[in-house]
């Protein structure tokens, strides 16, 4: 049986690039919009700000209300008043031994010295501390000194550098005055010294001898005879301001309750 042949119409090129274009646009009005890969990461994790994590504040066992760095400033003070005290109390310590020396020494040049009641053969060393105390110049002084110095070089008057001059000559005249109490202060305390451990021996962590005479004995003398001498008054002129200084804070501590360190 013959196939029978039905022609097509022809189609032209322009109208098939019409439909393709009506059929694009249709589409692409229908589909939905996919974001790309990248857009899509994004979306699904936003970033997200986190706040910083904030350390626990410490407490201290002893007690709620301070933090465990304000019982260790409290400690710290606690140890700087033990500090001062002690060197108060070394201080003490060599200024009654330099009082023993020189009433011995005393007492082994004039007799009736020796048979005089305890608290009178203290007046001399009471005498040579007062004395060089009192003659010592003060640190007041000392600033009045320095603030006649900056006026005078500021106005650079005479009626300033008089003034300057005066408080230089005291404060030199007090530290010769304080200086040459100490010495017969400490030549009182080198001869009682001498008589106290000339030919005796003293067991420290070995026995030693000291000899009768000699460097041996006038050199070990001498030096032990500065420190009493010199050592107490010096260390009490640095602990008890330091001491009155921490007692200060002290009374931050008590008010506020939040202690605090001494400056340096």
């Amino acid at each position: 049986m013959p196939v029978e042949y039905t022609p097509q119409p022809e189609v032209s090129n322009d109208r098939l690039r019409a439909d393709n274009t009506v059929l694009k646009s249709s589409i692409a009005e229908t589909s939905p919009t996919l974001p790309f890969p990248g857009e899509k990461k994004q979306a699904e994790q936003p970033t997200i700000s986190r706040p910083k994590r904030v350390k626990p504040h410490r407490r201290s066992p002893l007690g709620e209300s301070w933090s465990v760095e304000s019982w260790s400033a409290v400690m710290y003070w606690t140890f700087e008043v033990l500090l001062a005290l002690g060197m108060i109390i070394f201080a003490a310590i060599l200024w009654r031994q330099d009082g023993v020396f020189t009433i011995r020494f005393v007492g082994a040049q004039i007799a009736s010295f020796r048979d005089a009641d305890l608290w009178k053969q203290w007046l001399i060393p009471i005498f040579f501390t007062a004395g060089f105390l009192g003659a010592y110049p003060r640190k007041s002084l000392r600033l009045k000194m320095s603030k006649a110095l900056e006026l005078w070089q500021q106005t650079q008057e005479d009626s300033a550098a008089d003034k300057y001059y005066a408080l230089r000559k005291s404060i030199i005249k007090r530290f010769i005055a304080a200086t040459f109490i100490q010495l017969v202060n400490m030549a009182t305390s080198f001869s009682g010294l001498i008589l106290t451990i000339s030919g005796k021996t003293y067991e420290f962590f070995v026995p030693i001898t000291f000899p009768t005479e000699g460097m041996g004995l006038l050199i070990p003398t001498f030096l032990v005879s500065g420190i009493l001498a010199f050592g107490p008054e010096l260390i009490t002129r640095w602990a008890l301001p330091y001491l009155g200084e921490l007692l200060r804070r002290a009374w931050e501590i008590i008010s506020n309750g939040v202690p605090t360190r001494v400056k340096a």
